[in-house]
């Protein structure tokens, strides 16, 4: 009986290959064509050899229905499980148990993104090594994948499942240090060995597919936060947050998890009212700003007194809504941050309320902060030219605009043109000190225009 099991495993192993459908392939040509023939080819009939295509074909078909790799259904998310294992007994109760409590868990919710628990036979998971995943990853459609060996050895005296396992997961390509951060993350919380005892190895099971789910979605969201796909991140995100609920074992790498949520999901929200942000200013389609008042939303609700969200916030309120009480609020919550951002933003208001001196004092002391943001000067003016196309009454604002650009850009033929709109469309008496000002500042325009002149090297 174990010689017939034996030759039976051989044969199912030599199927699998190609060269088992080579020969496969020429036993049906020998014997077909012997059986049809005898000893004489040309005594064949064209209905014979039309029999011998079809029992090739056949042959051909049963070798791919039988040896092609499972893959996930479109628009599910692929979860891979390609463990080894020394005998078929021990594989057989892995899936019964392990496996299936892993299907429950990742399927139980109805979810946006529904998971699809995909296994590979044991002829492709004993093959396998990091390259090779990483390949049948991909060919497979899956998102995630779990591979290794799993034996039963003697651990402190009883039986126990050991598996050796690694994680890999699909995500766009990512630049060098993006990918070395995730890797280091991936790496800190996915377990390389487990342990279940044997003994009790149906309730062991249930904890270890509880905790290995929690990381799969922490793992599969994380990676689409680095490739910029924020809903499903959130998604994922989410959902291992709400089943750090239930009362799952203290491992470090759950306590990490369990760390780590909150903080992601405020870089994800961040990310997207950022991103919206700026896509609004490039195409001035207020719809994105929706989109940012959405992820502030969430922010606020976590996080309010996030320094990023204020700012947008206030930004928001103004563009949108027009709403001065709550964009002074979110400013006024700022002025304790070292920062120019807010200053920026406070001298804007304050100038939209036509308070230009009040807003020149802060404008003033906004530009003695040295910023990182190599664009903030850049989106400072832009909105402001924003507002004026909106409101091209409010051509005091050329105020704000000449200043940035002939005290912090020094273009001085921008600033000309910005004082020369100021003074054209405002009257001095509703603004004598900063018509003295403008005055002023243009008649040095002229001078460093009249010096490059007599001096072009200078």
């Amino acid at each position: 009986m174990e010689l017939l099991h034996f030759f039976t495993k051989q044969g199912q192993e030599i199927w699998s290959t190609r060269k088992g459908l080579a020969c496969a392939l020429l036993t049906v040509v020998v014997v077909l064509v012997s059986f049809f023939s005898g000893s004489n080819l040309s005594e064949i009939t064209a209905n014979e050899w039309a029999a011998t295509i079809v029992a090739l074909l056949l042959v051909g078909g049963l070798w791919y229905a039988t040896t092609k790799i499972p893959k996930a259904k479109k628009g599910n998310l692929g979860f891979g499980v390609a463990i080894s294992f020394e005998d078929e007994a021990h594989a057989e109760a892995i899936d019964n148990d392990f496996v299936q409590r892993i299907r429950d868990l990742l399927d139980r919710d109805n979810e946006i993104y529904h998971f699809q628990i995909v296994e590979f036979p044991q002829r492709i998971a004993k093959k396998l090594e990091r390259t090779s995943a990483l390949n049948l990853l991909h060919r497979s459609r899956c998102r995630f994948m779990i591979y290794g060996v799993g034996r039963i050895r003697i651990v402190d005296g009883k039986e126990t499942h050991v598996f050796n396992l690694t994680g890999v997961v699909s995500h766009a390509p990512l630049p060098k240090d993006i990918s070395a951060a995730f890797a280091k993350e991936f790496t800190s919380v996915f377990p390389t060995k487990l342990h279940v005892a044997k003994d009790n190895d149906v309730f062991s099971f249930e904890f270890t597919a509880q905790w290995l789910d929690v990381i799969t979605r922490y793992i599969v969201g994380t990676a689409a936060f680095f490739t910029a796909d924020l809903k499903y991140a959130e998604e994922m995100l989410l959902s291992a947050e709400n089943r750090l609920r239930n009362d799952l074992p203290r491992i470090p790498s759950i306590t990490q998890i369990k760390q780590s949520i909150p903080s992601r999901l405020r870089d994800i929200y961040r990310s997207g009212a950022l991103g919206n942000g700026n896509k609004y200013r490039v195409t001035r389609d207020k719809e994105y700003l929706k989109r940012t008042e959405n992820y502030l939303d969430k922010l606020d609700e976590r996080f309010p007194s996030d320094y990023q969200a204020r700012l947008l916030r206030a930004m928001t309120a103004f563009t949108l809504h027009r709403d001065m009480e709550r964009a002074k609020k979110e400013i006024d919550a700022c002025r304790s941050v070292d920062d120019a951002t807010w200053m920026y933003s406070d001298a804007f208001l304050s100038a939209y309320e036509y308070d230009l001196e009040r807003s020149y004092r802060i404008y003033r002391k906004a530009f003695e902060y040295p910023t990182s943001d190599q664009t903030l000067v850049i989106q400072v003016e832009e909105f402001i030219q924003i507002v004026i196309d909106e409101e091209p009454q409010r051509t005091d604002l050329y105020f704000c605009v000449g200043l940035i650009n002939y005290r912090l850009k020094f273009d001085l033929n921008a600033a000309r043109s910005d004082f020369s709109k100021f003074l054209n469309g405002t009257r001095r008496e509703d603004h004598p000190r900063q018509h003295e000002a403008v005055l002023k500042w243009m008649n040095e325009i002229e001078r460093a225009d009249e010096m490059r002149e007599t001096n072009p090297g200078t």
